[in-house]
């Protein structure tokens, strides 16, 4: 509806919201379905900061999908456009995300590096909620490198702002990574 009344920024944003309810549910495919939309519909009207959330979006769902290849060199793309921009919330998605995903390659060099920078940069911004994230994305890379005690506090740390927040989502996410443990 919104692309034939030509209505692209606004399809473009519909998109990656609906991309982003896909991926909270862990609907990997239907989000980058929704993500590839989004890049589509900005490209039309060269909406660069809608191309750069369609790029990390997507590579976040194909890193959690088990293709952190792939999905880094979705957000080294991502990385341009929102570092550009002085998009900070961006970058920091963008850092989290390349940060998960060399860390699911285990290369914990660059993985270290990305999550550092991430969390510099949301700190700054004193954004509980995108920290509570960082934070259980870091935790989830302490468990894959069998670091138990250090995820487990990663995990807590993470755990303590969502529960500030209400954010019950992300803690039975928390609950589940912790039962693996």
């Amino acid at each position: 509806m919104l692309t034939a009344a030509r209505e692209y920024q606004q399809a473009a944003r519909a998109y990656n919201n609906l991309g982003d309810l896909y991926l909270q549910s862990e609907e990997f495919d239907e989000a980058i379905e929704c993500f590839s939309k989004c890049r589509e519909e900005s490209t039309k009207i060269n909406h660069q900061m809608m191309i750069g959330w369609g790029w990390f979006n997507e590579g976040e769902c194909m890193i959690k999908k088990g293709d952190p290849k792939g999905g880094i060199e979705y957000c080294k793309k991502a990385l341009v456009i929102v570092e550009k921009l002085d998009d900070r919330i961006g970058t920091y998605a963008v850092e989290r995300n390349l940060g998960l995903g060399y860390g699911l390659m285990e290369d914990w060099e660059e993985s270290e590096k990305h999550f550092k920078r991430s969390k510099e940069i949301i700190e700054k911004l004193d954004s509980p909620f995108n920290l509570g994230h960082l934070l259980f994305e870091m935790g989830r890379v302490e468990k894959f490198r069998g670091r138990k005690k250090k995820a487990m506090g990663t995990f807590a740390e993470s755990k303590k702002i969502f529960e500030e927040l209400g954010a019950s989502m992300f803690l039975r996410r928390i609950e589940r990574e912790q039962a693996g443990l």
